[in-house]
């Protein structure tokens, strides 16, 4: 039905927009708390003892935030390369049933692990 009122069609306009807008931040909303919750699954999976906490020896960092995945042979770049980091990382790992070769481990363990892998290929 064409509007001949030009104040009506945009009243129009603009309430059909704030609803789509709502209606796309509800969806947006739950596809984040799928993603996290994926998130948790995974790093709990590959956390020590089965729980969402680094798996460094000593360590007690458990907020989501601060924990990772890391690759356990150094071997991360083969997936980079992939595209496959973040959000396609944590769907890949569950997707392929948890693959052996993943740890959890808190941002700061996994720059000690880099440093010290770094410092290894000095010595060489």
């Amino acid at each position: 039905m064409p509007y001949k009122d030009r104040e009506k069609k945009n009243a129009w306009m603009r309430k059909k927009y704030a609803e789509d807008d709502a209606y796309r931040l509800k969806q947006d909303e739950k596809v984040r708390a799928r993603v996290y919750a994926r998130k948790i699954r995974v790093l709990t999976y590959y956390g020590k003892h089965k729980t969402l906490q680094c798996c460094w020896m000593g360590c007690d960092v458990v907020d989501p935030d601060m924990l990772s995945l890391d690759h356990i042979n150094n071997d991360g770049a083969a997936d980079r390369l992939r595209g496959v980091t973040g959000t396609s990382l944590y769907l890949r790992v569950e997707r392929d049933g948890y693959p052996p070769d993943l740890q959890t481990l808190c941002h700061n363990h996994q720059w000690k692990k880099e440093f010290m892998r770094r410092a290894a290929l000095r010595q060489v």
